[in-house]
């Protein structure tokens, strides 16, 4: 068993976790409870589900996918690979969406998109595409004209749990979604300015069946 490992490029000091043909392998310097626990998830994972796309914008001021400071996407993106998502990058001026991907992130946009690109974009939610939006702190940059379109538009009004001394927000409210699903019971602290937006109502006019979902309330 261990020279099969080795005959398929397993190094010392990782750890394969495998179901028939499919495989995992990890550091062991890496290797915890959350991290196992996402291996087991990834391999029990259907093959059309493992093989979920999720592509980042890019081209309108958005963090990068392979920055792991502070201010980076690095640490989310290396989250989905370890949950079995593939992920990549989009850069949506030159190019449709493609067409294996089931997930667009638009994750601190500060520059607007096109028309074409919102086009686009609208394209791919009418085909069953998905897409995530994280605004900037400035509601009116980025993706604001296709968020309005879908009946999504900034409130200022303050949130209803708050910390201490009144700067922060706390919420503790979270959406059945599978992306907020896991965050159940726990409370999650945004910044004084974080963007807040108030839930669609009918939009007229709406070309498309399109949905949208609240993460959090």
């Amino acid at each position: 068993a261990a020279a099969k490992l080795v005959r398929i490029g397993v190094g010392e000091g990782q750890i394969v976790f495998s179901v028939g043909r499919r495989r995992i392998v990890v550091p062991a310097k890496d290797l915890d409870e959350s991290v196992c626990a996402s291996a087991i998830q990834r391999l029990s994972m259907s093959a059309r589900a493992d093989a979920v796309t999720v592509l980042f914008t890019t081209g309108h001021g958005e963090p990068a996918i392979d920055d792991f400071g502070p201010s980076g996407l690095g640490d989310a993106v290396r989250a989905l690979k370890q949950d079995g998502y593939r992920v990549g990058s989009y850069h949506s001026i030159t190019s449709p969406v493609p067409a294996n991907c089931s997930v667009v992130a638009i994750v601190g946009a500060r520059t607007p998109f096109s028309e074409a690109e919102l086009r686009e974009l609208g394209y791919f939610l009418s085909h069953g595409g998905r897409v995530l939006a994280a605004v900037s702190d400035d509601p009116h940059a980025g993706i604001a004209t296709f968020l309005d379109k879908h009946g999504v538009a900034a409130t200022s009004s303050p949130g209803v749990n708050q910390t201490t001394d009144g700067s922060d927000v706390v919420v503790t409210d979270f959406g059945d979604h599978a992306i907020s699903r896991p965050l159940s019971g726990a409370a999650v602290v945004f910044a004084p300015d974080a963007v807040r937006f108030k839930l669609p109502q009918t939009v007229a006019g709406r070309d498309d069946d399109s949905t949208v979902e609240s993460l959090c309330n």
